[in-house]
């Protein structure tokens, strides 16, 4: 499974989720100028990863694999506003997020499957210029999926 293939199962899966706020706005995998709503937007993308050794079977060399850990980011922005409302749409936004990556600790995507790897981190904050009409708010979500192992020719 690629890191573009992971991070495009899960923006499928935000794209599907039938309520307000995450239900109105534009999801995709990457950065994509153009897809950007002005309103706001939910972003998936790989951020970093690393190779870790997953032991299976026998505690003796041949009883452990290489696999992949890849962090991924999901950077979910609205426009600013100073009210309770606005506030809370983006603890909401947030919330959906994280609720969705619960319920789906495992993805499947080109016939692979990943599991979840380690737990849900986020962050709040705002995003440009105050006052301008570009300040947004934000929440930014990362999770961790170990990645099949993966043959390389």
């Amino acid at each position: 499974m690629t890191d573009t293939a992971l991070c495009e199962a899960i923006a499928t899966g935000l794209r599907g989720y039938s309520t307000s706020p995450l239900s109105t706005l534009e999801v995709h995998c990457w950065s994509q100028h153009g897809y950007e709503d002005p309103n706001g937007y939910v972003l998936v993308a790989p951020m970093s990863g690393e190779e870790v050794s997953q032991g299976i079977g026998s505690h003796t060399a041949a009883g452990y694999v290489l696999t992949d850990d890849l962090r991924v980011g999901i950077r979910a922005v609205i426009l600013f506003a100073d009210t309770a409302a606005n506030r809370q749409s983006i603890e909401t936004l947030c919330t959906q997020i994280r609720y969705w990556l619960r319920s789906n600790r495992a993805l499947t995507a080109g016939g692979q499957t990943t599991q979840r790897a380690t737990n849900v981190t986020w962050t709040y904050g705002t995003m440009g210029e105050v006052g301008s009409p570009g300040h947004k708010r934000y929440c930014e979500v990362n999770v961790m999926y170990r990645k099949p192992t993966e043959a390389v020719t």
